[in-house]
């Protein structure tokens, strides 16, 4: 059975239903746990095939009722995030495409759901559209909002008129002559296994994702 995709005025719907919020809240709330095998995620699925009077050589029907390995909706079934959060499912893979290595920093079990996943989105057209609306809102110039940083052309601007508090002054020149301090980054990676540093990267992957969605 195919996924019912919402529409509104003959427009897909991205929204998420009331019924994603709460598994989103539950799933936020609840720890966190490794993603299963493939090999177990299959059986699974076809067993739910199955039982549901359907015959499980249909890719389609077998997709669907894959369980999410990972992320905010983890545990609902590939049919489910499609009606449920597509707006989600098509971040999800437009993501995917744009950064083609981020499949080197999941384990093993984690990449190939993903990869799963993006394979049942991209089989519906409704999928595609949810994918290519993404993908557009993403290259769409967002408006700056950090302020802009004094420069050699606005320091004749002070000294114009009305003189401004010697602190002002000094501040200003303070920030044209010294250079900026960098940060360095702290290399805690080499005293961590391959396996750790996957496994930490998707738990803070899922941590993200409880707190922008």
């Amino acid at each position: 059975m195919e996924p019912l995709f919402r529409k509104a005025d003959g427009r897909l719907n991205l929204t998420d239903t009331s019924a994603a919020f709460k598994v989103k809240e539950e799933n936020c709330r609840s720890p966190w746990s490794r993603a299963t095998s493939p090999e177990k995620v299959l059986s699974s699925a076809s067993s739910a095939v199955l039982h549901d009077g359907r015959y499980p050589d249909n890719k389609v029907h077998v997709l669907g009722q894959y369980e999410l390995q990972f992320g905010v909706f983890r545990g609902q079934v590939f049919k489910w995030v499609a009606e449920n959060v597509l707006g989600y499912a098509g971040f999800l893979v437009a993501a995917m495409d744009k950064d083609t290595a981020s499949g080197s920093r999941d384990s093993k079990n984690h990449n190939a759901n993903k990869l799963s996943f993006k394979e049942y989105i991209e089989l519906f057209p409704e999928g595609t559209e949810a994918i290519k609306l993404k993908i557009v809102k993403d290259k769409s110039p967002q408006p700056s909002t950090s302020k802009p940083q004094p420069t050699a052309s606005s320091l004749p601007s002070l000294l114009v008129g009305k003189m401004p508090p010697p602190q002002a002054l000094a501040k200003v020149i303070h920030k044209l002559v010294l250079p900026q301090k960098v940060q360095p980054s702290l290399m805690t990676g080499a005293e961590l296994s391959d396996q750790e540093l996957l496994t930490e990267d998707e738990q803070i992957e899922s941590n993200i994702q409880c707190k922008m969605l």
